[in-house]
């Protein structure tokens, strides 16, 4: 399988632009023979988002453009883009901090991260609940495939001695 990383800026609330600026890296993989696209966390909405969570209708519209890019994105094409989704826990925070799996025409799969950081410039937790990791693996292309977000791959216990991460099997 041949796969993109998107290297791009996204701007904070900027949802037009962040769109349009996924799209196009999107056409431009596809048009050299890639099936998978991944961007960088948060890049519909733009990182880190802090207070702006606290307006329901700003993470509805960047959703809006969630959305929009499923329709837009060529057949055949898996993308896996960094969005705010709206948590489905009823009790806890109201956002996650996920890495949305999109293909034209069928659901997107939403992937949590669950290492959120709270040191230095980051309070992911004031806003955003955890997601569970052992749920971030999905198929693709007949491949089996992890997700995770930032820390969530570097900041893993080392309590396995030398053994495969419990998170991931065969």
């Amino acid at each position: 399988m041949k796969i993109a990383l998107a290297q791009m800026n996204s701007h904070l609330g900027a949802f037009e632009k962040n769109f349009q600026s996924t799209l196009d890296f999107v056409f431009k993989a596809h048009q050299r023979g890639c099936e998978l696209v991944v961007f960088p966390e948060a890049s519909m909405f733009g990182y880190h988002p802090v207070d702006l969570l606290e307006r329901p209708g700003v993470v509805k519209e960047q959703l809006k453009f969630l959305k929009k890019l499923s329709s837009k994105i060529p057949n055949g094409v898996g993308v896996l883009v960094g969005a705010i989704t709206e948590s489905p826990l009823k009790s806890g925070k109201l956002y996650n901090n996920s890495a949305v799996f999109l293909q034209k025409s069928k659901k997107p799969k939403i992937f949590p991260k669950q290492l959120l950081p709270t040191y230095d410039v980051f309070d992911e937790g004031r806003h955003i609940e955890p997601g569970k990791i052992e749920k971030n693996v999905f198929k693709f292309k007949g491949r089996k495939i992890l997700v995770t977000i930032c820390e969530d791959i570097w900041a893993w216990p080392n309590d396995h001695h030398g053994k495969r991460s419990p998170y991931v099997s065969n």
